[in-house]
């Protein structure tokens, strides 16, 4: 299943892995309970009735890889995404499902797609899983560069752990496991094991912040700087940047 023979050697020495320690001992079978509750999630996940990459009202963890505002008011007010080629997310969507079932087969698993909120960042959201000792959970499928810079740099990056932040203060838990899965050919994965740091934590604070006065003054926030020239990565890179630029703040869209 896996390349972790460093995490191993971290087990060896007495480090905290408690995601590489049960795939370390697990015999590699899927149980039937679990095939079956990841499969009766990917039944709602997929009914036409519900959209889970519906922001409005709300801010979505899974945007808190971006610090700009003005698109997290944009998702709150639910305005209209460009969507183009939804290939990759659709594997990483997979792929979550994949390491889901080996989670509650493997037993680092104890429940998955758990309900999460906090209130003074009106963050709602779900983790990817539950960890018996009430530890979050959270699996990324990404591109071989972005795996190789967390592994040389040995943390994930800042977003990520943001975002488990956010769900490590929802649940009043101090750890997480992020597990990285190297996106290719064959099969490498990494755990990181976080701790909650209260500096990261404000970082939350400081990013909701603009949004809220927002929503409450009823105004959008400022473009990013590097956003003004409507080029550029970050700009063209953004699902909203098509009615950025001349939007208005509406509820109605």
């Amino acid at each position: 299943m896996s390349k972790f023979t460093d995490q191993v050697a971290d087990l060896l020495m007495g480090g905290d892995k408690p995601v590489t320690q049960a795939m370390h001992d697990w015999d590699g079978r899927m149980t039937p309970q679990a095939i079956w509750r990841v499969a009766e999630q990917e039944a709602k996940d997929n009914d036409p009735r519900t959209d889970r990459s519906d922001g409005k009202g709300r801010i979505r963890p899974s945007n808190l890889d971006s610090l700009c505002a003005r698109l997290h008011t944009f998702s709150w007010l639910g305005a209209p995404k460009l969507r183009g080629n939804t290939t990759l997310m659709d594997d990483g969507t997979q792929r979550h499902y994949y390491w889901q079932k080996i989670g509650l087969s493997a037993g680092f698993l104890k429940e998955i797609e758990v309900s999460v909120h906090v209130d003074e960042l009106s963050l709602k959201g779900s983790i990817d899983g539950l960890m018996p000792d009430g530890s979050v959970f959270e699996f990324k499928h990404t591109g071989p560069k972005l795996y190789e810079q967390r592994i040389a740099a040995r943390e994930p990056t800042r977003a990520h752990l943001r975002q488990v932040h956010a769900y490590m203060k929802a649940l009043g838990t101090t750890k997480a496991s992020i597990v990285y899965e190297r996106r290719s050919y064959g099969v490498e994965w990494h755990e990181f094991r976080v701790t909650f740091d209260p500096a990261i934590y404000q970082e939350l604070l400081d990013l909701t912040q603009p949004i809220h006065e927002a929503m409450f003054y009823e105004t959008l926030p400022e473009m990013l700087p590097e956003c003004v020239p409507m080029t550029g990565k970050t700009f063209k890179g953004c699902d909203y940047h098509p009615i950025c630029p001349s939007a208005q703040f509406t509820t109605t869209w």
